[in-house]
């Protein structure tokens, strides 16, 4: 696991520590991707300061505006993932407006969110997404996206609730 990486191409100063123990939520399913995430026990301590995690079930507002983090693909049609670690802006999607686009699919675990001309893409799972106001509040984890008529890529996290 590496720790305050960003350019995969160069040698930077970042933390690599062994994982020593993962758990997966014991209620996760593939099929259903909810409780989509796993916690990691290292094999030290990071100098790095943590990040705060969201333990308020109300706290986004529809359109609020979100940074997703990661290295994946650039575009849906490319092979490769970035080099760089990329980020970009999307807006919150109210649950009630999510699941009556994506009936079925959404759990009260996830959230939706949707760029205008950017959103994650194929290996930013697992990536962050935090408040795009400053405060770095980290308010979900990438999970799964989907393409729909209506609105061309829909992507779905996992919420930060109140999970200790």
């Amino acid at each position: 696991m590496q720790i305050g990486r960003f350019d995969l191409s160069k040698v930077e100063n970042f933390e690599e520590f062994e994982i020593v123990k993962k758990q997966s939520h014991p209620e996760y399913r593939e099929d259903e991707q909810d409780f989509d995430y796993a916690l990691f026990k290292l094999s030290g301590s990071s100098g790095f300061p943590p990040v705060t995690l969201n333990n308020k079930s109300n706290l986004l507002k529809r359109n609020e505006k979100l940074t997703v983090m990661g290295w994946g693909k650039e575009a849906l049609d490319s092979d490769n993932g970035s080099s760089l670690l990329k980020e970009t802006i999307v807006n919150y999607v109210t649950d009630s407006s999510c699941k009556s686009i994506l009936p079925g699919l959404i759990t009260d675990n996830m959230l939706c969110a949707k760029g205008e001309e950017t959103d994650s893409c194929q290996g930013d799972s697992g990536g962050p997404i935090i408040l795009a106001d400053g405060t770095d509040l980290q308010v979900g984890i990438v999970s799964w996206y989907v393409l729909t008529s209506l609105n061309p890529i829909f992507l779905i996290e996992f919420r930060f609730m109140s999970y200790e």
